[in-house]
């Protein structure tokens, strides 16, 4: 692909995400495709791009429903929160590192049911339109599961998981982060 395709494809995968401001996307297209061209070439071209594709994205989400799927996955993760599961989007580059590093986000003192996640190349397919997998364990790992599918489905998501401890939880879901505030600026927006 050339240097131009992979920046296009990069920054929208960025954007919709939904995480990083402007400046933070076109330093990371930057980082990512080190060793394909110049890197001031590519940052020309990554800011160039980043900026037409926020105005596009920003004009495509005013036509959104009220609640995205996102949104109700947001919501499904608060809740299962306050249960004593704890749940973390986007979290941590890959599975085992998720899985290493959830500990820390356990409130102090507190011993969790469990935990539910996924990570950053899970995000990446979400926004991609593959939906997101989701990791999880706990002290009774099929309990977690089905938890965390119960949850879900209450917050009007489709999850899809054959009940064994040894599957993620897949969930297919239109992927929509509305961009706002600070997420939301770019040069063409001034």
């Amino acid at each position: 692909m050339e240097l131009r395709g992979q920046v296009v494809e990069f920054v929208r995968t960025q954007i919709a995400i939904g995480e990083d401001p402007y400046d933070e996307i076109v330093d990371d297209t930057v980082d990512y495709l080190t060793g394909e061209a110049d890197s001031d070439e590519i940052r020309r071209l990554a800011e160039e791009v980043a900026d037409a594709e926020f105005a596009s994205f920003l004009v495509e989400q005013r036509g959104w429903p009220e609640v995205t799927d996102s949104d109700r996955l947001t919501a499904a993760f608060a809740e299962l929160d306050r249960v004593g599961i704890v749940a973390r989007e986007n979290f941590a580059c890959c599975q085992n590192c998720g899985h290493s590093e959830i500990g820390e986000e356990f409130p102090e003192g507190e011993a969790p049911f469990g935990y539910v996640f996924y990570h950053q190349q899970d995000a990446e397919r979400g926004a991609n339109g593959e939906g997101v997998y989701l990791a999880y364990d706990g002290k009774d790992q099929t309990e977690v599961g089905a938890s965390v599918v119960r949850v879900l489905q209450s917050h009007g998501l489709r999850p899809q998981w054959d009940g064994s401890p040894t599957q993620r939880i897949h969930l297919p879901l239109q992927w929509r982060r509305r961009r706002t505030g600070e997420l939301a600026v770019h040069p063409g927006a001034a």
